[in-house]
């Protein structure tokens, strides 16, 4: 049985192939790009974008320059490019009313950290399927282990998470049934050690993955939504994303 798709822990929430980034901007303000050292020449889609007060985008210097109007009559703007396939932020920067430009960031490069591990059927949906008269074939497995509530892919036997929930359990069938350190009648305390409340073999380290994300980017687009723009720059790949 192939079990090869995976989960995202937390983090993110990117499986697609794509790096998007919506800005909430509105307004436009006099602009001076960043030298581009060692930078790719950057081409951006702009067939959907719509120019509006406040709320800027174009193509200087090689360079994507967003600009925004913020609160209290301060203008920003953030300049985007490309440098050997990697999406870059070049300058972040703001400029109160009257003021000069403050750079607030520079260089900036986006970084995702992925760990995945293998989904499984749990039992509590198999046993009413098996009561049911329904054979559990890979392909019923397959369907039904993504709606697993008590899958839990990244914890392993032994883990700090078991033995914590161990301590737990007992402490409940003490303190509930006057049994104290004895841990009183009912569930063996030493059952929930074992993590397999799902369908098929123990899991095993070699099942968790982790990758850093990586860049092939050669070009952007900006589209506007609404109140904002999304600039997004495709060629992410992270893991076996």
């Amino acid at each position: 049985m192939s079990m090869k798709k995976t989960i995202l822990s937390a983090g993110l929430t990117a499986a697609a192939a794509a790096l998007a980034m919506a800005l909430v901007l509105p307004s436009s303000s006099r602009l001076s790009p960043i030298p581009a050292l060692l930078a790719d020449s950057t081409s951006c889609n702009l067939s959907q974008y719509k120019a509006a007060q406040g709320l800027t985008a174009a193509m200087e210097q090689n360079l994507l320059v967003v600009s925004w109007s913020g609160q209290n009559g301060a203008d920003l703007r953030a300049q985007y490019g490309v440098d050997n396939g990697q999406p870059i932020l070049r300058e972040l920067a703001i400029k109160k009313a009257g003021g000069a430009w403050t750079t607030l960031g520079r260089n900036l490069t986006p970084e995702y950290h992925v760990v995945s591990g293998v989904r499984r059927m749990a039992l509590d949906q198999a046993n009413p399927l098996r009561a049911a008269g329904i054979e559990l074939t890979e392909e019923v497995i397959n369907k039904n282990r993504w709606y697993a509530f008590w899958d839990a892919p990244l914890v392993m036997p032994g883990s700090q998470e078991l033995q914590d929930e161990a301590a737990w359990q007992r402490s409940r069938q003490g303190g509930g049934n006057g049994a104290g350190r004895g841990g009183g009648r009912g569930q063996d305390p030493q059952a929930v050690l074992q993590p397999n409340r799902t369908v098929g073999p123990q899991r095993t380290p070699s099942e968790i993955r982790r990758a850093d994300s990586s860049f092939h980017t050669t070009s952007c687009s900006v589209k506007t939504d609404g109140a904002s723009l999304i600039v997004t720059f495709p060629g992410l790949s992270v893991g076996i994303f």
